[in-house]
């Protein structure tokens, strides 16, 4: 089974920046995310909101920033779904369609889906004409005559980007008054290819190979009516993604994981953050700034555990040879191919959380390097002969001689470089 510091459950805004924040701690990271990285992010065609772009981003290129971003610092991302949680003991395993994952903290970070409008003809006219989401869409739509029911923020600002397609949407909103921000409104009261019916409610899809009408009743007068549209996209709502850990749903807020301001749940080492999480405000700035904040503790986490519990540790230590003063020269520097000299601290966070990473290059370049460990605080003196003053520290040796080391901030990637520039 493999296991990782930390594993993050969606990449979304929030999983991304919680990948972002594990991964320049120097934490063993895992994002693990069934579909395309970005999360409702992919489904908005223009994000003005995001600070630090003044001219507005699409969803799908900041999606792609963030990951990339991530990618960067050495987070690794995995296309799995996620069956379910076994938060029992000491590490957390996370059982996915594609084998069983552990970890010592875990992010959930699943988002939310589109909520359904529930009424008859939905569901057997979905991909036909009903859609949740008009960035995909919209193209198909290209002189048609479109609804889009709902009244907030993401509901006008998709039927404003329809009106670039359509010859006419339909706006359908069951209040009198439009939730969206200020600006969105202003736009869309502006725009002659957009017809809002206020008061007005969904009853009915209706088509044969695809959607043709919608039925609709106006809640103030009660009179019912039918439009004739080609297609139908939906904007009431979002419901939290969080099936696999139903133990952390808190059924009077919506099925919503409840958590404190540091993004942790009642299990402790277990985070939610964006979309899944009950909160105020569902915005991509708010989403990134969860992950941040649960990143942040979910390593100080790590370090607690890996400093009071280091089982784990120890088993992954014990794939790998523990060199010390007295059999120093024997295990590097007499050996005949080149070797990697971990200098690591019991009390280190930054060393305790490679050690998963050392082990596993260990196993992948097994046969042309070896890879040692040494204990600082058990072999203090070694240290300081070597001139090892910080840790963590990698020294690399060949032909017996000292040919390089990292020491300081640095990765998975930084790791693999130096390996590959020792071996030539």
């Amino acid at each position: 089974m493999d296991s990782y510091d930390v594993i993050i459950i969606g990449a979304g805004p929030a999983g991304l920046t919680a990948a972002l924040y594990s991964a320049r701690a120097k934490l063993r990271t895992l994002v693990l995310e069934r579909a395309a990285s970005g999360g409702q992010m992919t489904a908005t065609d223009m994000i003005e909101n995001y600070p630090g772009f003044p001219e507005g981003v699409s969803g799908a290129e900041l999606a792609a920033l963030m990951e990339r971003q991530a990618l960067r610092f050495g987070a690794e991302r995995r296309s799995a779904a996620v069956l379910s949680l076994d938060l029992e003991g000491g590490l957390r395993i996370v059982r996915t369609d594609k084998g069983d994952l552990a970890c010592r903290a875990l992010i959930i970070a699943s988002g939310a889906t589109p909520r359904p409008l529930g009424c008859p003809g939905e569901a057997e006219l979905r991909g036909r004409g009903v859609s949740y989401c008009a960035v995909c869409d919209a193209a198909f739509y290209e002189g048609c005559r479109v609804a889009v029911v709902g009244g907030g923020d993401a509901a006008v600002e998709e039927a404003l980007y329809l009106t670039r397609f359509a010859s006419e949407v339909l706006l359908i909103h069951r209040r009198d008054a439009l939730r969206a921000t200020k600006i969105v409104q202003e736009r869309a009261l502006a725009e002659p290819r957009l017809k809002i019916l206020w008061d007005t409610v969904v009853e009915g899809i209706r088509g044969g190979d695809a959607v043709e009408a919608v039925d609709l009743k106006n809640l103030r007068t009660g009179q019912r009516s039918s439009e004739p549209v080609d297609g139908v996209f939906v904007y009431v709502g979002l419901s939290p993604s969080n099936a696999f850990c139903e133990a952390l749903r808190a059924e009077d807020s919506g099925s919503y994981i409840r958590t404190d301001e540091h993004m942790r749940t009642r299990v402790p080492g277990v985070y939610a953050v964006g979309d899944v999480r009950e909160k105020e405000l569902r915005q991509v700035v708010t989403a990134a700034a969860d992950g941040a904040i649960a990143a942040t503790h979910a390593g100080k986490y790590v370090v607690e555990q890996c400093t009071e519990n280091p089982q784990p540790l120890e088993k992954t230590m014990s794939a790998l040879l523990e060199a010390t003063k007295e059999n120093f020269d024997a295990e590097v520097r007499s050996c005949g191919q080149p070797v990697l000299v971990d200098f690591w601290g019991p009390r280190c966070g930054p060393c305790l959380a490679l050690l998963p990473v050392v082990e596993e290059l260990a196993a992948g370049f097994a046969g042309r390097m070896k890879f040692c460990t040494v204990n600082s605080a058990e072999n203090r003196r070694l240290a300081i002969d070597l001139k090892v003053m910080s840790l963590p520290s990698f020294l690399f040796f060949k032909g017996g001689q000292e040919v390089a080391r990292l020491q300081g901030e640095f990765g998975r990637q930084e790791i693999v470089e130096r390996i590959q520039a020792v071996l030539g």
